[in-house]
């Protein structure tokens, strides 16, 4: 099948949807309801060749078909017009976190120095081994552990078979000089590699958000803790549904659950994939990972089962997993690589609020606060160290278009943020600068705060 205006070609078998076959092109294109037919958004036209098209699948009065009805019957060309396509959004990597309107950033507040401690899940370290003699002739197992041992007191360490297996040689060819990569694990320490020489300055770890709508990751030097870059993308699930709802509901059509992880994990990829590119950084180098997201999104990229989530009484397969390995996680950084998945409370309130709440220092607060985060799916948390008590909704279709008449994405155009003086003079802007198109969700929020603080709104 070609895909037109792209020039892009893709095989698909003829039990396929052509929605399948875009989302495999990489194509991002409108569907709400997760291929169910029901939102209309997935509009194509084809061009020439044969489709089989089901009950409903043609749109009244117009050359279009819903591509998640129809089926090719054959070689294709098929278009997919501009307003059936996801549109390049403003992504927000925390580069610019508190830099709005009602923030000035020489004011924003720095806690992470007084809620974090430097101690990374992974890191090297250089070791210069004693040759061995007759008169030190312990294993190369026990001459690494034992160096460790003396100069970091690591214990206990275990070494998995597969390092195991090239010790001795790499010990040799090096000189007896090699670097040590350690994981931290449940019950001590984890030796993932054994390089030769001196590479203990390349060690590096990604803090992963696997947001509903958006994918954000940050590389981080692991030796000196700061933040190297950050990369985002739009999440490739969203052709399979907006919200979480129809993708649990996708993932219980046959071969739902291998598509959606497998978009969840080339969207994660492709934006770690960006930032090693921009930093030359080696994928191996990078041995340690941290990834945040809803109960739902966790469960689609490891292949958990969601459908109980959706059903009364609402029960996920876990929130709190155990430490995982990249490998058999389907990142592409170290494969023996830690990852800490953070834990969730609850169906709706997952390890992204974890994250906030520990980020903003809200459980070490004696002062009652409230967090509030407003994504696809919008949390609130109300509490202090002595107590935390959370609830969720559905919040990304309000603020992008559902019921608003000039809402929409955080799109170009899109008026992000607002401002009302006191003599009443109003201010605005948009993303990218360009022409006013409509509102996205911080600027309706903007919006009601000035009309609030100005008297206007009761």
């Amino acid at each position: 099948m070609t895909l037109e205006p792209d020039g892009l070609t893709v095989a698909v078998a003829e039990d396929r949807t052509l929605l399948d076959a875009i989302a495999a092109a990489g194509v991002s294109i409108h569907s709400l309801c997760g291929g169910r037919g029901i939102c209309q958004r997935c509009r194509v036209r084809v061009r020439s060749g044969q489709a089989r098209t089901e009950p409903g699948g043609r749109v009244p009065g117009e050359p279009h078909v819903l591509a998640c009805l129809t089926r090719p019957a054959g070689d294709l060309v098929v278009e997919v017009p501009a307003t059936s396509r996801l549109e390049a959004e403003q992504i927000l990597t925390g580069e610019a976190r508190w830099d709005g309107v009602f923030t000035p950033a020489e004011s924003a507040p720095d806690t992470s120095a007084r809620l974090f401690v430097a101690s990374p899940l992974a890191f090297k370290l250089y070791l210069e081994l004693p040759r061995p003699t007759l008169n030190d002739s312990v294993s190369d197992l026990q001459r690494v552990l034992r160096e460790l041992r003396r100069q970091r007191r690591l214990e206990p360490v275990h070494v998995p078979l597969e390092v195991l297996r090239g010790l001795s040689g790499t010990l040799r060819d090096a000189g007896w000089d090699v670097t040590v990569s350690i994981t931290r694990a449940d019950s001590g320490y984890e030796v993932i590699d054994v390089e030769p020489g001196d590479t203990s300055h390349r060690a590096f770890g990604v803090a992963v958000d696997l947001g509903t709508t958006t994918v954000v990751a940050h590389l981080v030097d692991l030796g000196s803790g700061r933040t190297l870059g950050a990369s985002g993308m739009v999440n490739r699930q969203a052709a399979y549904g907006e919200d979480v709802i129809s993708r649990i509901i996708h993932a219980g059509e046959p071969g739902g659950p291998g598509r959606l992880r497998a978009a969840a994990l080339e969207s994660i990829n492709g934006v770690i994939g960006d930032l090693a590119r921009a930093h030359r950084v080696e994928a191996r180098e990078i041995v340690g990972a941290v990834v945040a997201g809803n109960t739902t999104m966790i469960h689609l990229l490891l292949g958990l089962e969601p459908a109980y989530i959706r059903r009364e009484p609402y029960i996920p397969a876990a929130t709190s997993l155990p430490v995982l390995r990249a490998g058999a996680c389907g990142l592409r950084i170290h494969p023996r690589a830690l990852v800490a998945i953070m834990p969730g409370v609850a169906s709706y309130v997952g390890g992204d609020i974890t994250a906030d709440v520990l980020a903003a220092g809200l459980d070490d607060r004696d002062e009652l606060a409230m967090l509030i985060d407003v994504g696809t799916n919008g949390e609130t948390v109300v509490g202090n160290r002595e107590f935390l008590v959370s609830c969720a909704c559905s919040a990304g279709p309000a603020f992008e278009g559902g019921g608003i008449t000039w809402g929409m994405r955080a799109a170009r155009g899109a008026i992000q943020r607002v401002s009302l003086d006191e003599a009443g003079r109003l201010a605005w802007s948009t993303v990218e600068g360009a022409p006013p198109r409509g509102m996205c969700g911080s600027g309706l929020v903007d919006l009601l705060a000035a009309m609030l603080r100005a008297g206007i709104v009761d």
